[in-house]
């Protein structure tokens, strides 16, 4: 078996707020100046986070990966890119306060994994309380298993940079790591995952379905269903025994179930609020069942085109309004939020 090939480590320009930098078309970027953003305290509310005002710094990082040349190429991802920016420049975002990595900027700011790993350096370097940060990624996704940590069924979710076939994915743990786990209370990261075949890149500790349903609860009812069927039909075809110990097992599948749940909410939890909208697939779909995108449906476009139309939305109506648009579309997409603590659904987007 032939050794792993390894990529060169590339010297990325940093960009640090205290000293600047070079931003994604080669430009001189002074250090990150401070914007009228609220602060975010946290108060006790049955888990949930409420917010008060203050001021802090705002940063952004907007990824888009082609693959050029690759079988998987994609070519929407630097549109995707300019759509995300123009809305945050609308937002209150400078081109100071953004780093831009694609294929078509110069080879140092190419999305490759060690760029992308250095880039989000530069986007959680110096954070404080009342800092938002924005992340931004278009392209493909993928899964590698976690038996060592997560059980021998367990994946983790991948994000694919353009030099993946030489150096490797990024996977959820290594994210989370990176992004969510350095936030100090008070900051918050809001992330838009545009990308195939990735349903939970940051893995966090609550996920929500587009129908603002906790999506544990969701499994759970599932998981209950299945037990009652399986326990009445026992009772008919079988005998009371039968059906007692059909019972028994499926009342300790779920609280196996629910004790493996809470050990992955522990693993999952940031001093920050980090909130992720990400598509959710059918089991069914793989990287070739999507094709081209008609124009204006990539999920970052839908979740711009519902903000622009009406700015101020709920997290339950964007992800429902993204999901509208995405099933209108393209049938099997869906639109899910993940977030390191619950969310009030009903609360106010921001970014």
């Amino acid at each position: 078996m032939s050794a792993p090939i390894h990529a060169p480590t590339v010297q990325f320009p940093l960009i640090t707020p205290q000293h600047g930098g070079v931003n994604a078309v080669g430009a001189l970027v002074p250090p990150l100046p401070a914007s009228t953003v609220p602060i975010v305290h946290h108060e006790s509310n049955g888990g949930v986070t409420m917010v008060t005002g203050a001021r802090g710094r705002r940063r952004a990082l907007l990824i888009a990966v082609r693959y050029r040349g690759d079988p998987s190429e994609l070519f929407d991802g630097e549109k995707d890119v300019d759509v995300v920016k123009n809305y945050l420049l609308r937002s209150g975002y400078s081109a100071q306060e953004m780093m831009i990595l694609t294929e078509l900027g110069p080879p140092i700011l190419f999305p490759t994994r060690n760029g992308i790993i250095q880039a989000i350096q530069w986007l959680m370097e110096g954070v404080q309380s009342g800092d938002r940060l924005f992340f931004y990624f278009a392209g493909r996704g993928g899964q590698v298993s976690d038996a060592q940590t997560k059980g021998d069924q367990w994946k983790d979710d991948t994000i694919l940079p353009c030099d993946f076939r030489q150096t490797g994915m990024l996977d959820s743990d290594t994210l989370f790591q990176m992004m969510a786990h350095p936030l100090p209370l008070g900051s918050r990261l809001t992330c838009i995952f545009d990308s195939v075949h990735c349903n939970s890149p940051l893995d966090l500790a609550y996920t929500y379905a587009s129908n603002g349903q906790l999506i544990e609860e969701k499994a759970a009812k599932v998981e209950m269903g299945k037990m009652v069927a399986t326990v009445g039909i026992s009772a008919i075809k079988d005998s009371p025994v039968e059906a007692a110990f059909h019972l028994g097992k499926g009342l300790w599948s779920m609280r196996q179930t629910g004790s493996q749940r809470k050990t992955r909410e522990a693993m999952r939890q940031s001093m920050g609020d980090v909130v992720v909208l990400s598509p959710r697939f059918d089991s069914s779909w793989s990287y070739t069942s999507l094709g081209p995108l008609p124009p204006g449906t990539s999920m970052s476009r839908a979740i711009v085109g519902t903000l622009l139309a009406q700015p101020a939305q709920t997290f339950r109506n964007i992800i429902k309004n993204t999901k509208d648009i995405m099933m209108a579309n393209q049938g099997k997409r869906r639109t899910q939020l993940s977030s390191s603590r619950p969310v009030a659904l009903d609360g106010y987007f921001s970014c």
